[in-house]
Parts: structure tokens; sequence; C-alpha cells
């Protein structure tokens, strides 16, 4: 499908790591991937806020976009010398948090539009603190949307169940 994620080193302190997903199928889907896989690489290796780097991927990305096709994601940046973790949330799935060990819960940010349908989009930058003992787990729709087989939807409550079923037997 769709889906990608990435992680790399934007320097020796910061890492940048994202879960995207893109809308439709085929070869079309693919380029597309692989064009705000590219453009949000490039951009984030140019050491500005992740909120402007959202704003020129959704740019690029409705350059010639005669498929209409759009992409959600959450991009993050990591400072590994504060903790500090700066993300955009682009459309995508909340991702689900531990914190100091404790149980998984959705995580509490702002969703602003997807990448890649209308120009000139705002995407506000939220900061939050990692300590020790904390879990972050980025997925996209592709787990809550999957149906086991008597075709019952996984969804978040399933993903927070299953996430807190291996924590206690961890």
């Amino acid at each position: 499908g769709g889906d990608f994620y990435d992680v790399f080193l934007i320097d020796e302190n910061r890492l940048c790591f994202l879960v995207a997903d893109v809308s439709g199928k085929g070869v079309p889907a693919a380029l597309f991937m692989t064009l705000a896989k590219t453009h949000i690489k490039n951009y984030m290796m140019l050491d500005m806020p992740v909120a402007e780097v959202a704003k020129l991927v959704n740019n690029r990305l409705n350059e010639d976009n005669e498929e209409e096709l759009f992409v959600t994601a959450f991009l993050c940046v990591l400072d590994t010398g504060t903790n500090r973790l700066t993300f955009v949330n682009a459309g995508h799935n909340k991702p689900f948090i531990s914190r100091a060990g404790g149980p998984f819960g959705q995580m509490e940010c702002k969703v602003d539009f997807v990448l890649g349908i209308m120009e000139e989009m705002v995407y506000r930058e939220q900061v939050t603190e990692l300590m020790p003992g904390d879990c972050l787990c980025l997925y996209t729709d592709g787990v809550t949307e999957a149906f086991d087989i008597d075709g019952e939807m996984f969804s978040d409550e399933g993903m927070e169940r299953a996430l807190n079923r291996h924590r206690e037997e961890a």
C-alpha cells in the first residue's frame, strides 16, 4: 500500500522520524509516496521548523496533482540532548504513548489538514518532552482499519488494548 515511514539523523543531536499514508492505489500512489518521502527528507535536512517543512511539502505535492492524491503524515524531530519532541500531525492517526512505563493511551495532539490537497495550508508545530521509560507508537490506519475473520474492525480501542496487553506481558 501507500504506507511509509522513515528515520534519519538531521545532525548529531536531532533525529527525524515519521509515518505516513498515501491515498489511492497502484503506480500513481507509489510515485506520489516517493515524491512525498523525498520532499520530506530534503526539507528536513535544511534545518527548518517541522511546521515549515509540512507547509513546503504540502505545496510541492499540490503541483501537478491531477490524480488528487493526498498524504496523511505524523512528522517528528527528537532532540536527543533535551528529549524534546517537536511534531506536526497532517491528518494522520494520533499516536499512542506510554509515559514512564505506564499504560498506553492516545496522545493529545492537534490534527491539521492532509498534505497535497490545498496550497498554503498552515501547520501547527507541537511539542512534548519524552522522558526515560516513555514509549511512542506511530502507526497507520492500515492497522486500526484491518478486519478480523469475523468481520470486526481492529479499531483505535483494539490498538490500545493490544499495546497494553503486550506491555503487561513483558
